[in-house]
């Protein structure tokens, strides 16, 4: 196959959904106009955007092995334990730089061992990341007898404190994240060919697309994304836990499909996945705001979750269906 039928093939997935993460969020902002004035205050509208910034290393990482196909199911545990390594290295008057080199080395080698059993041993993505979930999170609490690692450096904190004309540095960080990564996976080849390996790993195998490689280098770049996560969190609160991230494995893949991606691989983008995150975050503080216990944060992320999955199909036809209307109209 040449170049340019490996390159159709490739991003013919891109834009086959129609994601929900925007009709959701017309929807939340109707509301707050109207119902939940706060929840468009600026205070809290930071808030939101915090927690999108936190978390998105890991769902850029879990967009990137949906594309593939696949799935991690450890992310969290790989978040809480990257958080704990660096956090009790630092605790041992270990540089906070190098605690933090440390952790992300931790969370690629969980990546490239899931890598590994995925790609070469052909284990079952579902077996090998709960494998790894449990053995992660047993590692997390044994490092610190499950006790909380606090009392982290102050200069630690500067991550999620430091500020650039008033805007938090992490924002903007999360804005260039995720304009880097969808640039790099539309024009870099190497991320290009993950779409081709997603739609069709037996077509993009046989024009020399090694899809195992592909495997290892996703896995190793999730488990990146979840230990920069892990970080990124035990920055804001000076403090790491080995049962903290308990859920987001399932925020993750809520928002990558919200944003148009698919289990099935082939779909979705960068964007698209940083789009559904806000969606998610949005919805665990609208229950908040709205005073409903935080216990009802899980079952509404649950409802997106199964919303973006049974309306797929069906917006997928709408899309469809008006791009068939319109080419029919075109001279």
């Amino acid at each position: 196959m040449n170049t340019l039928t490996l390159s159709s093939l490739g991003t013919k997935g891109r834009w086959a959904s129609f994601p929900l993460a925007g009709p959701i969020l017309l929807i939340y902002l109707i509301l707050g106009l109207g119902f939940v004035p706060h929840f468009l205050s600026p205070l809290n509208l930071t808030s939101i955007f915090f927690s999108v910034a936190a978390l998105l290393p890991a769902v850029l990482g879990m967009q990137l092995l949906l594309v593939l196909g696949r799935f991690d199911l450890s992310v969290g545990a790989t978040a809480s334990f990257s958080g704990m390594i660096a956090g009790l290295l630092m605790t041992r008057d270990i540089s906070p730089i190098l605690a933090i080199c440390a952790g992300l080395l931790v969370g690629m080698a969980v990546g490239c061992t899931i890598g590994i059993l995925v790609s070469r041993l052909r284990v079952d993505p579902l077996i090998a990341t709960l494998a790894l979930l449990g053995v992660i999170r047993s590692m997390s609490l044994v490092t610190n007898d499950g006790r909380i690692v606090a009392g982290l450096p102050a200069s630690f904190g500067w991550i999620a404190e430091a500020r650039l004309a008033g805007i938090p540095i992490l924002i903007l960080f999360a804005f260039l994240l995720t304009g880097a990564s969808a640039t790099v996976t539309r024009q870099v080849v190497t991320f290009r060919r993950f779409y081709a390996a997603g739609n069709n790993a037996m077509a993009a195998s046989h024009a020399g697309v090694n899809v195992p490689r592909l495997l290892l280098l996703a896995y190793a770049l999730a488990g990146f994304g979840a230990a920069l996560t892990g970080l990124i969190q035990a920055s804001r609160t000076l403090s790491a836990s080995p049962l903290l991230f308990e859920t987001l494995a399932i925020e993750a893949i809520t928002a990558c499909i919200i944003g148009g991606g698919s289990l099935a691989g082939g779909k979705g983008g960068m964007i698209g996945a940083a789009v559904g995150l806000l969606v998610v975050s949005a919805t665990n503080n609208l229950v908040i705001m709205l005073g409903i216990s935080v216990y009802w944060q899980d079952l509404a992320v649950g409802i997106l979750l199964l919303l973006a999955v049974l309306g797929g199909p069906a917006a997928t036809a709408t899309r469809n269906r008006f791009l068939t209307i319109f080419k029919r109209r075109k001279p």
